[in-house]
């Protein structure tokens, strides 16, 4: 686990082989450790590697069973041109959120990775308003980058009370 964890601060810091290796390290301890999957495939999504991406993801989401595990997926899925695949997790997602919790920033996730910034910020701000876990890393998230320099980006970020950049 410290190995994936220090790969999670690397795939932070944008230092993206060195968190590969150390995301590999930890899956050799443990193959079936779901969060290795799961930075490892948002570091191969940074770096391009689209196929590797959503290897690593999938195992992920076959893994954890969790929303958070399954969003990346189709985040990937609708980045790579399968909007299709993406739809589909959407809608899993979506009825998921009907019998149990999933989190809004989880299916912000999926519609940023689908193009639609729109419904991407509404879910993002839903998000924020319910304090899903991951809210607090937005201002380091990797993915959102294209996003930063966005008003409505930057307006969660003020309403968060996150400093200026």
């Amino acid at each position: 686990e410290a190995n994936s964890w220090g790969g999670l601060v690397s795939y932070y810091g944008r230092r993206y082989d060195e968190a590969i290796e150390q995301e590999k390290r930890a899956l050799e301890i443990d193959p079936n450790y779901w969060i290795a999957h799961y930075t490892l495939g948002w570091i191969y999504l940074q770096k391009g590697q689209t196929r590797e991406a959503i290897a690593a993801l999938q195992k992920s989401a076959e893994l954890s069973g969790l929303s958070m595990g399954i969003a990346p997926l189709g985040y990937a899925h609708g980045k790579s041109g399968n909007r299709a695949e993406a739809m589909k997790i959407l809608a899993d997602l979506k009825e998921r959120s009907k019998h149990g919790i999933v989190a809004p920033y989880d299916i912000a996730i999926v519609y940023f990775g689908l193009g639609d910034k729109e419904q991407g910020y509404a879910w993002l701000e839903k998000a924020v308003e319910a304090r899903s876990w991951w809210v607090p890393f937005i201002k380091a998230e990797p993915w959102m980058d294209p996003l930063r320099s966005e008003p409505r980006f930057q307006a969660i970020l003020r309403n968060m009370n996150f400093p200026q950049q």
